[in-house]
């Protein structure tokens, strides 16, 4: 089951650390595996990963203020049972591709 946890990061810098972490496999000490997939933009990072990482993440995020999940979804919609919204913005992130 895929999950997709979106982090609020105190800068631009420490969402880039988010992902520079996850791509080395372990973020706030949970081991991320070969399959999470990590993406930023500005101070926000985006996860996906596996529903046992997901709440891992939750329950490793560090105090303070640095780090605030802001969602974690465990049961992530397909494109065809995804509403308007969602699909209008899946498809502007593929303008880029």
């Amino acid at each position: 089951m895929t999950c997709i946890t979106i982090i609020e990061c105190s800068s631009s810098a420490a969402a880039q650390e988010v992902v520079s972490d996850v791509e080395a496999g372990e973020l706030w000490g949970v081991n991320m595996g070969a399959t999470s997939k990590v993406s930023s933009y500005s101070n926000w990072a985006l996860i996906e990963s596996n529903k046992t990482r997901s709440y891992a993440l939750l329950d490793s995020v560090p105090e303070g203020e640095r780090f605030q999940i802001r969602l974690s979804v465990t049961d992530v919609s397909s494109f065809t049972e995804s509403g308007l919204e969602s699909k209008i913005w899946f498809l502007r992130g593929m303008l880029g591709e």
